[in-house]
């Protein structure tokens, strides 16, 4: 599942998920928003954090270079 549609499914804003994830909120609103690359240790938090819910493969960035 993508972290932006696990936001919005459990009502989170983007300060209550970055609190959460421990990240800033602008870090957070970039990863859901895939407008940023995202680190392997930022991936392995979301990942680890959310159960497996959210994978590897959906913090995926469609940005060709990272």
């Amino acid at each position: 599942m993508e972290l932006e549609d696990l936001r919005k499914n459990r009502n989170l804003t983007y300060e209550e998920l970055a609190e959460f994830l421990g990240f800033n909120v602008t870090t957070t609103f970039r990863i859901c928003k895939k407008s940023r690359c995202i680190t392997l240790k930022e991936a392995h938090i979301i990942v680890k954090k959310f159960g497996g819910i959210v994978s590897y493969e959906d913090l995926l960035d469609t940005l060709e270079v990272c």
